[in-house]
């Protein structure tokens, strides 16, 4: 093709006559190297997004069970191992109710007594009660039906 102004009639080269446009910028169609092939490696993406998924699920793991262990640390050393006095106190009133004989209303004769001894007497009640036997009914029980 002739890119002659003269004999042309114009200053521009003229079309190329195949099918492909050429370019000004490369001197022809060009072989892409074979590293930069533009297909996507998909095994080696699923290894990425596995490894990240497991090594994120590892750490979430570790993050919890490094938070449990200084928590009950702290709810151990604060609230369990340490007593207030107000709590010794109280506590100590506590069994004391729990562990002596003392009156509670001397007028209509109500007692406190201890809860080993309440609870002694509680099963001898009911060992008491299973051993009598049923009084004999005096009288039938009423009908059924209204008769």
């Amino acid at each position: 093709m002739d890119t002659n102004p003269t004999a042309s009639g114009t200053p521009y080269p003229a079309a190329p006559s195949s099918a492909q446009p050429q370019s000004h910028y490369r001197a022809g169609p060009q072989e892409e190297p074979e590293n930069e092939q533009d297909r996507p490696r998909n095994r080696m993406l699923g290894v990425i997004v596995f490894s990240t998924l497991g090594l994120l699920t590892v750490i979430v793991i570790i993050v919890s069970q490094i938070f449990r262990s200084v928590f009950n640390h702290e709810v151990s050393t604060k609230q369990l191992e340490h007593q207030g006095s107000e709590l010794r106190e109280l506590r100590a009133e506590e069994q004391a109710k729990l562990s002596r004989y003392q009156w509670v209303n001397q007028k209509e004769g109500v007692v406190r007594i201890p809860v080993d001894r309440a609870r002694e007497l509680t099963l001898l009640a009911y060992r008491n009660r299973a051993a009598k036997p049923a009084a004999p009914a005096d009288r039938a029980p009423p009908p059924v039906g209204g008769k």
